[in-house]
C-alpha cells in the first residue's frame, strides 16, 4: 500500500546501490526497499536512509565499503579489529569486534565511528585513563600537603621560604643528596604511597632560596639537624669509620 506524498525509489540509484523493489515490511513514516550494490549483493535499505544521498552507500561487506566509513572483517580501527558482519538495521549495522585487551562485543557501526578512531576499544582505555588520572591527582594533593606543610613550618622557625610550588615538586622529586633515597609519603585518605622526599638548606642559612635547597630524605634530615653539609658528611665518615674499627677490633 502506497503513503501519501511518497517518494518511488524504484530503480534509482544511491551510491553504489541500485533501488530493487518495495519491501512489504514498511511503517508508518519510512519504507523499506531492496536494493543490489555494485558488488553482486543485495540489502534491504530504509528510505530515510536513501534520501541521505550518500555517494558512498554500499552493502558494506565489498571493496566499495573502503571509500566510505562503513566497516570490513579484518579491518583495524584504534584498537578494535572487526571480526564478523552480524546484521542490518534500519539506521545502521551491526557488527562483532575484538578489543586489544582480548574482549569481544557485538556494536553497532555507528555507535563505534561516532567515538572517533583514535580512541576505540571496548572502554578499557577509557578505565586506564581513569585509574591514571586518579593516581595523578592524589599525587597533586599530597605534594600540595606537603607544601602547605613546608610553608607552616618554615614560618613556626621564622624561616623565610621564597620557592615557588613547582620549585618545591621538583626538588623533592629527586633522590637525597646524602643517601640518594627517596622518603615515603602517603595520601591522607586512600594511604596510596608516594616517593617523595623533603628540602633541606644546604648550610643552615635562615631562609629557603632555589640555589640553597636541596632533596633530602626524612632520615638524613633527621640526623642533619643544624650541622653544614660539610659537617654532616664528616660526622657521617666518623661514624663509618669508628664501626668498621669496632668490628676488626
Amino acid at each position: 500500500m502506497w503513503h501519501k506524498n511518497k517518494f518511488n525509489w524504484k530503480r534509482k540509484k544511491r551510491g553504489h546501490l541500485t533501488v530493487l523493489y518495495e519491501v512489504e515490511k514498511t511503517t508508518e513514516t519510512a519504507t523499506n526497499w531492496n536494493c543490489r550494490c555494485e558488488c553482486g549483493r543485495e540489502r534491504i535499505v530504509n528510505s530515510r536512509t536513501l534520501t541521505r544521498n550518500n555517494k558512498n552507500l554500499s552493502c558494506g561487506q565489498c571493496e566499495f565499503a573502503l571509500k566510505s566509513r562503513d566497516l570490513r572483517v579484518g579491518l583495524k580501527i584504534g584498537s578494535l579489529t572487526v571480526l564478523e558482519f552480524i546484521k542490518f538495521t534500519d539506521w545502521s549495522s551491526v557488527w562483532k569486534f575484538r578489543c586489544d585487551c582480548g574482549k569481544e562485543f557485538i556494536e553497532e557501526k555507528r555507535q563505534i565511528l561516532r567515538r572517533g578512531y583514535s580512541h576505540l576499544s571496548c572502554g578499557c582505555k577509557k578505565k586506564h585513563k581513569n585509574t591514571e588520572n586518579a593516581i595523578l591527582r592524589e599525587d597533586k594533593i599530597v605534594i600540595n600537603q606537603a607544601y602547605l606543610a613546608h610553608l607552616r613550618g618554615a614560618l613556626e622557625r621564622g624561616y623565610c621560604s621564597e620557592l615557588s610550588r613547582e620549585q618545591y615538586e621538583e626538588i623533592i622529586r629527586k633522590p637525597c643528596r646524602y643517601c640518594g633515597k627517596f622518603s615515603i609519603r602517603k595520601h591522607i585518605r586512600t594511604h596510596k604511597e608516594f616517593p617523595l622526599n623533603s628540602v633541606d638548606r644546604l648550610n643552615n642559612e635562615p631562609y629557603y632560596k632555589l640555589e640553597n635547597s636541596v632533596p633530602c630524605c626524612f632520615h638524613c634530615q633527621t640526623s642533619k639537624l643544624y650541622y653544614t653539609e660539610k659537617e654532616y658528611l664528616k660526622h657521617c665518615s666518623d661514624v663509618i669509620e669508628f664501626q668498621i674499627t669496632k668490628e676488626i677490633k
